[in-house]
């Protein structure tokens, strides 16, 4: 039970015996023994379960007033989570407030962390945009462990010092397409591009 919430997204390695869950809670997660505090409206949920027997190893609820929601996770070699998703007004993962996003009506933009899989002990946490949607929707990693993402965009965004522009092809409300590639150990991105709406479509 997650109050109208939804877990929407998995991951797991063929090295590890427990795997990533994640979505969003509207209670406090409690079938799940969540730790954290329900902030209002959609929080983030993430958690860690047993593949051999289905048992919760740790849980935890994150989230602050307006939304705030994962949508996609990956678990490394090392056994570190990974998690991104959306979020409007505050979140903060416990080392600190992330930049305030958008409150307007429909605005969210990106977060991504990074937690130790065993106990879910918070490693690092970013946010990406400010103004608009930012909407992560997957996350891998490549060979040498860098974090690879994808997702969309409505309005111009920075990954690290790079800067993706909206290409204005998209139609009315749309979004262009986005991948990056950022450092697996603190979050920064390394490279970002964009992929340009066609006239009349969304990426």
């Amino acid at each position: 039970d997650l109050g109208g919430g939804i877990l929407s997204s998995t991951a797991a390695n063929p090295g590890k015996d427990y795997f990533l869950v994640c979505g969003s809670a509207k209670n406090d997660a409690s079938d799940l023994s969540a730790d954290g505090t329900p902030g209002g409206g959609a929080d983030v949920i993430v958690a860690a379960v047993s593949a051999s027997d289905g048992t919760v190893l740790w849980a935890h609820l994150f989230g602050g007033a307006m939304d705030q929601k994962c949508t996609a996770a990956a678990l490394d070699d090392s056994g570190n989570a990974y998690f991104t998703g959306t979020y409007a007004g505050t979140l903060n993962f416990g080392n600190g407030a992330l930049t305030p996003a958008p409150t307007g009506a429909g605005d969210a933009i990106a977060w991504v962390a990074k937690l130790k899989g065993t106990d879910g002990t918070l490693l690092a946490a970013k946010s990406l945009g400010t103004a608009g949607i930012v909407a992560p929707s997957a996350l891998s990693l490549d060979p040498q462990g860098a974090l690879l993402m994808a997702g969309q965009f409505n309005s111009d965004v920075t990954f690290g010092t790079q800067l993706l522009a909206t290409s204005g092809g998209g139609k009315a409300g749309g979004s262009d397409g986005f991948v990056a590639k950022l450092d697996s150990s603190s979050l920064t991105p390394v490279w970002a591009r964009s992929l340009a709406a066609q006239p009349g479509n969304n990426v």
